[in-house]
This record gives C-alpha cells, sequence and structure tokens, in this order.
C-alpha cells in the first residue's frame, strides 16, 4: 500500500503571507533552501556545538542532521519530534536546548584566569 504524500499544514496566516507574494519569487525561494549546503565552510567554524537532531523530521533527514554534527565534531541530541517542534512542541525543544547547554558547559575545560605579565 502506497502512502500519500507528505504536506505540511500551513496556518492561515503563513498561506496569507505567501498569497501576498508573485508565484516565481516563492517557487525561487524555495529552490535556494533546497539547494543550500554548508559543505565548504562548516568545518571552519571553531566555537562548540551540539546538534540537536529531530528523529521524525520530514524536512531535513536525520542522516543529514548527524552529518552536520560529524562536520561540527558535535555531539547529537536526538529528540522525538519532527521539523517543526519549535511550533508545535516547544517545551520539548526547550528542554533538549537546556541538555545541549549542560552537555557543553561539561564538556569545557574551566576558564583560566589570564596571565599577568611580570612587572620589569
Amino acid at each position: 500500500r502506497r502512502r500519500a504524500p507528505w504536506r505540511p499544514r500551513l496556518p492561515g496566516r503563513v498561506l496569507a503571507e505567501i498569497g501576498g507574494h508573485e508565484r516565481s519569487a516563492i517557487l525561487a525561494a524555495a529552490a535556494s533552501l533546497g539547494t543550500f549546503t554548508s559543505r565548504a565552510w562548516i568545518g571552519d567554524l571553531s566555537v562548540p556545538a551540539v546538534v540537536v537532531a529531530t528523529t521524525q523530521d520530514r524536512v531535513v533527514p536525520l542522516r543529514r542532521q548527524r552529518k552536520l554534527a560529524a562536520a561540527l565534531d558535535a555531539p547529537v541530541l536526538e529528540i522525538d519530534a519532527g521539523h517543526f517542534v519549535a511550533r508545535r512542541d516547544p517545551h520539548a525543544l526547550a528542554g533538549a536546548i537546556t541538555t545541549a547547554a549542560h552537555r557543553l558547559l561539561s564538556s569545557r575545560p574551566s576558564p583560566r584566569a589570564p596571565a599577568i605579565p611580570d612587572a620589569a
């Protein structure tokens, strides 16, 4: 049995916003999102990171979220949620972000006071 293609349910205000623009502009924006890649520069980032990966995401597949974490050399924190978790379950996302922040803080060495040069 074939599944029907997934179609996001868009709130009325999103549809109203989209409806106020030319169709060609909307399609161009959607096409650019589909071709976006961070491959050229993602490895240059040098800040601590944790990737909060959404296991039920039908927009960005979990394998791509894991590839991002690998490129950042970052741990992955998986949550059982979809792409729109911020809208549908903000408390779950807030909990995941809090957990991620704690992981980052506990994995970093404690800050040291800057060295004070000897007065000559």
